[in-house]
C-alpha cells in the first residue's frame, strides 16, 4: 500500500521506518553499500509496514522480514526495497558472504493431492541436480531448491494413516449392519416365498439349490444398492469432507471394498435362506436361550467398564514434527463396546415382552399384528433393530467426538494465548477505551529463574482480568474470583505474593541473567493445575501487577529488562481489536 511515492526507482521504505528516521518522500539518506563506502539514495517511495497488512501468499517466503518473533513479539527492523539494478550496483560482490540470490517460483496448488505432491516432489529433485551440473566453474556456488512440499506429504500421509484407522471400525459397523439388513432380507424373504419353499421342499430340491436361488433373485437389489452407495460416496465425500480433492487410488479402493461386502451380503442371505429352508418342515418354534443371551450380556458390559477406564488413564500421543497425533484403540472400541451391551439388553427386555402371555385389554389390529409378527420371528426383528440402531450410535458418537475435539483445541490455543487475542505493546500505554469491559491488560517476563528452576511470571490487575481473559472451570477448583482475591492483599513480610500454576516451585527468589543483582522474594499463596498464559511444561507465577511493577519499574520510566506489556482481549474480532488501538495512537 503506496502511502507516498515521488520516484518508483528510488528506495522504498516503510512507514514504520519513515517515522522512526525522521524521513519523508524525496529525502535523502545515507547507507553502507557492499563495499564499505557511504551512498547517498533518495527516498523514492513509504509503503505501509507489512506487518499492518492483511497477509498474502505473495509475501510468504519473506515474512520472517516483517512478521514479529519469538520471544517476546519484537518487530523487526523496517524492510527497505531497492530495484535489482541499483542492487546490483550497490552490492556487486554477491559471491561473497553474507550476500546471495533466491528465485522464486510457485508450485501449482489446483487439484494438489498426494499422488501430485509425490510427482512434482520427484521433479523439484530432478531440477535441482540438472541446474548444478549445468552450472559453469566461474559460478560460486551450488544451487539448493528448498521446500517445505515434502513436509506437508509426511504429514499429510501420517494424518491420511490416522484417519484411516479411525474411519475404519466405522466403515466395520457399517458394513456388519448392511450385512445384518441383508441376513434379514433373506429371512423375510422365505416367510414371504414360505408356500413356494415348502413346494420346492417337499418335492427334493435341496436348500442349497433354494438358497442359490434366493441370493439370484436379491442379486440385482444388492449390486444396484452397491453401486448406488459408491456413487454417493463420491459425492458426499468432497461435499462434506476436509478437501473437495480425492485420489483417484480411494476412489477404486471405495468399489473394491464395496463389491466385497455385496458379495459377501449374498452370501449371508443364501446362508440364512438355506439354513431357513432345512428348517421349513419343523414348526416347533426356536427361541434364543436365556443361557446364550445372559452372558453375551456381561462380557459387553464388563469390556466397556475396562475400556472406559482404559481410556481415562491416558489414550492420547501427542503430534511431534511431521508424525500425526494419534488415539488408543480404545477410543474406537469404547462406543461398539458400549452399543453392543445397550442392544443386548435392549433384546433381553423385548424378549421377555414378547414371552409374555398378551393381556386381556383390547388392542387394535396393527399392534396384535405387529407384535405377532416380531413374536413369530424374534431373531431377525433383534437383528433388524441392532443393525438401524448400531450405525446411528456410532455416527451419533463420532460426531461427539469430533466437537469435543475442536472444543479442547479452540480451549487449548485459548489458555497457551491467554485469551481469544493477545496485544503486545511496545512500552506501557493505557488500555484502549473502546476495549473497556473485554480486554485487560498484563505484563510477562519468561523464562526466569527460582533456583535452578526456569519459570515464567506475569503480572494481572485483579479488577479487569476476569474481563479480558480465557478462564475455564477446569483449570482450578477454586473460582478466578477467589484466586485473584489471593493477589489483592500484600505479603506482611513485603514478599510478592504469587499463585503457582502448571507446577510448582520450590525455591522463594525469582531472578535473572538480564537484572542485574536484582531479586524478587515471592509467598505462594496457592498451586493450581492452569491459568491463562501458561507456555509448555514451565511453571507459571501469577502476581499483582501493581505489586510487581514495585519490583519491576526503577524509576524515570525504566524497568527491568525482558519485561513485555501485552493486552488480552476476549469476545472482540481482531480488526475491532486494530482499529481499537489505531484510535488511541499506538
Amino acid at each position: 500500500e503506496v502511502l507516498g511515492q515521488a520516484d518508483p526507482g528510488g528506495l522504498w521504505i516503510t512507514d514504520r521506518g519513515a517515522d522512526y528516521l525522521g524521513l519523508a518522500v524525496g529525502d535523502d539518506v545515507e547507507m553502507l553499500d557492499g563495499r564499505g563506502d557511504l551512498v547517498t539514495i533518495p527516498v523514492g517511495t513509504v509503503y505501509r509496514d507489512l506487518n499492518e497488512t492483511p497477509r498474502s501468499d505473495y509475501w510468504c517466503p519473506v515474512q520472517d522480514y516483517f512478521i514479529p518473533g519469538p520471544p517476546h513479539g519484537d518487530l523487526p527492523p523496517a524492510l527497505v526495497l531497492i530495484d535489482s539494478a541499483l542492487f546490483r550496483d550497490l552490492f556487486p560482490n554477491l559471491e561473497s558472504p553474507p550476500y546471495g540470490g533466491v528465485w522464486e517460483f510457485p508450485v501449482e496448488r489446483a487439484g494438489l493431492t498426494k499422488e501430485t505432491a509425490d510427482a512434482a516432489i520427484h521433479e523439484i529433485s530432478g531440477m535441482e541436480a540438472d541446474i548444478n551440473q549445468s552450472l559453469t566453474s566461474g559460478f560460486p556456488r551450488s544451487v539448493r531448491i528448498r521446500t517445505d512440499l515434502p513436509f506437508i506429504v509426511r504429514r499429510s500421509a501420517a494424518l491420511g494413516e490416522v484417519l484411516r484407522s479411525s474411519v475404519t471400525p466405522i466403515a466395520i459397523v457399517a458394513a456388519i449392519s448392511a450385512l445384518g439388513l441383508l441376513a434379514a432380507a433373506g429371512s423375510y424373504w422365505v416367510d414371504r416365498r414360505r408356500t413356494e419353499v415348502v413346494l420346492l421342499i417337499t418335492k427334493g430340491i435341496g436348500p442349497g439349490a433354494v438358497a442359490l436361488k434366493a441370493a439370484v433373485e436379491m442379486a440385482g437389489a444388492v449390486a444396484v444398492g452397491t453401486v448406488l452407495g459408491w456413487l454417493l460416496a463420491l459425492v458426499t465425500g468432497p461435499a462434506v469432507g476436509p478437501s473437495p480433492l480425492i485420489d483417484s487410488s480411494a476412489r477404486w479402493q471405495a468399489l473394491l471394498y464395496v463389491v466385497v461386502v455385496g458379495a459377501v451380503g449374498l452370501i449371508a442371505i443364501g446362508m440364512v435362506v438355506g439354513v431357513r429352508s432345512a428348517r421349513i418342515l419343523d414348526q416347533k418354534i426356536r427361541r434364543w436361550k436365556t443361557t446364550l443371551r445372559i452372558p453375551a450380556l456381561l462380557g459387553f458390559a464388563t469390556a466397556t467398564i475396562l475400556a472406559w477406564f482404559g481410556l481415562r488413564s491416558g489414550a492420547i500421543a501427542v503430534a511431534q514434527g511431521d508424525q500425526a497425533g494419534r488415539v488408543s484403540p480404545l477410543a474406537l472400541a469404547f462406543p461398539f463396546l458400549l452399543f453392543g451391551a445397550a442392544i443386548l439388553l435392549a433384546a433381553e427386555v423385548l424378549a421377555r415382552m414378547i414371552g409374555r402371555r398378551p393381556s386381556r385389554q383390547r388392542r387394535s389390529p396393527a399392534v396384535f399384528l405387529a407384535s405377532r409378527r416380531i413374536a413369530s420371528s424374534p431373531t431377525m426383528a433383534l437383528v433388524l433393530i441392532a443393525a438401524a440402531a448400531l450405525p446411528v450410535a456410532t455416527l451419533v458418537y463420532s460426531a461427539d467426538l469430533s466437537r469435543s475435539s475442536s472444543s479442547t483445541i479452540e480451549a487449548k490455543a485459548a489458555s497457551f494465548i491467554g485469551s481469544d487475542l493477545a496485544v503486545a505493546m511496545a512500552s506501557d500505554r493505557p488500555m484502549p477505551v473502546a476495549l473497556a469491559g473485554s480486554a485487560t491488560q498484563v505484563t510477562r517476563y519468561e523464562r526466569v529463574l527460582v533456583g535452578d528452576q526456569e519459570v515464567d511470571i506475569i503480572g494481572v490487575d485483579p479488577l479487569t482480568f476476569r474481563d479480558g481473559a480465557y478462564w475455564h472451570s477446569s483449570f482450578s477448583e477454586s473460582s478466578l474470583e477467589e484466586i485473584l482475591s489471593l493477589l489483592e492483599s500484600p505479603d506482611a513480610d513485603g514478599n510478592l505474593t504469587v499463585v503457582v500454576a502448571n507446577g510448582s516451585i520450590t525455591g522463594s527468589v525469582v531472578e535473572s541473567e538480564r537484572w542485574d543483582d536484582v531479586e524478587i522474594p515471592v509467598e505462594v499463596a496457592a498451586t493450581i493445575p492452569s491459568f491463562p498464559g501458561m507456555r509448555g511444561s514451565r511453571p507459571l507465577l501469577v502476581a499483582n501487577n501493581g505489586a510487581l511493577s514495585q519490583w519491576t519499574d526503577l524509576g524515570n520510566n525504566g524497568r527491568l529488562r525482558g519485561f513485555r506489556d501485552w493486552v488480552y482481549v476476549r469476545d472482540t474480532t481482531e480488526p475491532d481489536a486494530v482499529a481499537a488501538f489505531g484510535d488511541e495512537g499506538v
